[in-house]
């Protein structure tokens, strides 16, 4: 990895034909509505777990919320970034729906968290579940997975709201 601490492995930019830039021109700061990527209270978290909205946000410069995500994931060194084993394949997926070439993505300091059948036998031992019916896919895996670790979930994807009761929510 020579791209730096934390950003996509030194393949080209989106498409692999030009440089990757961790800067986008194409998102104003301004732009979002949540909160300023300046002002994320580091006191109050330690940890997260990142779904790939936020993964797929920070190393994709054209994404609407690059500019947060990135500055989110690069100005947050101490918030210990847990990022799934289905978020690398749901990264990858998103890659290639979007027409992009697969590349490799590394957050330095981030804890890989295995979906292994521990994790699934107690999800299931606590009906977790149950608790998130209207989650699917990889969005369901990101809850669960929030709620067994008791550390918030950080998303730009809305559909999490209703459960903002069940699992603590960072909204970027």
């Amino acid at each position: 990895m020579t791209d730096g601490p934390w950003i996509a492995e030194p393949v080209g930019g989106a498409n692999g034909d030009e440089p990757f830039s961790p800067v986008s021109t194409a998102t104003s700061v301004a732009a979002h509505p949540r909160r300023s990527p300046l002002a994320f209270d580091k006191s109050i978290m330690k940890a997260v777990v990142v779904d790939n909205s936020v993964l797929y946000a920070a190393v994709h410069e054209l994404d609407v919320h690059h500019q947060i995500a990135y500055r989110f994931i690069k100005n947050t060194p101490d918030v210990r970034k847990v990022i799934t084993t289905l978020a690398y394949f749901e990264y990858q997926a998103t890659l290639s729906r979007d027409g992009f070439n697969y590349r490799g993505v590394y957050i330095e300091g981030a804890e890989i968290f295995e979906i292994d059948k521990p994790f699934v036998k107690r999800c299931a031992e606590e009906k977790l579940f149950d608790l998130f019916p209207k989650l699917r896919g990889a969005d369901l895996v990101y809850a669960c997975a929030a709620r067994v670790m008791s550390i918030p979930l950080a998303t730009f994807d809305s559909d999490f709201q209703p459960y903002s009761e069940i699992i603590s929510l960072y909204y970027l």
